[in-house]
């Protein structure tokens, strides 16, 4: 799998990542509220019944997959960034360069 980006608006570019960033902090938000939700649900000691045990069942479910989908979504953020600034380097190189290139041209001219 080859993974080319081709940057053509650093600055939106940017604002994707900090808005990619800003969706996994909700997502991380709503899970601890929805897992301190699940912890009052989930009190074997107070009740215990079909439904109790098919909402612990499907929580269960759902939230195993929480860390790894996590994970992906951050390493997918850092692969973002890492781009963005080798982006970025490379651009000032450039920049240095055709600078460096135009004041040997003018000299030589």
């Amino acid at each position: 799998m080859n993974n080319n980006i081709v940057i053509t608006d650093s600055n939106k570019f940017e604002s994707i990542i900090n808005n990619f960033d800003q969706v996994i902090s909700n997502i991380e938000k709503v899970f601890e509220k929805e897992n301190a939700n699940f912890k009052k649900i989930d009190n074997t000691e107070i009740w215990t019944s079909n439904l109790q045990q098919c909402i612990t069942n499907k929580y269960n479910e759902l939230s195993s997959n929480y860390n790894d989908i996590d994970d992906s979504l951050k390493t997918l953020s850092n692969f973002m960034k890492n781009t963005l600034n080798t982006y970025k380097k490379f651009e000032t190189e450039v920049q240095n360069n055709i600078s460096d290139n135009t004041s040997q041209l003018d000299v030589n001219s």
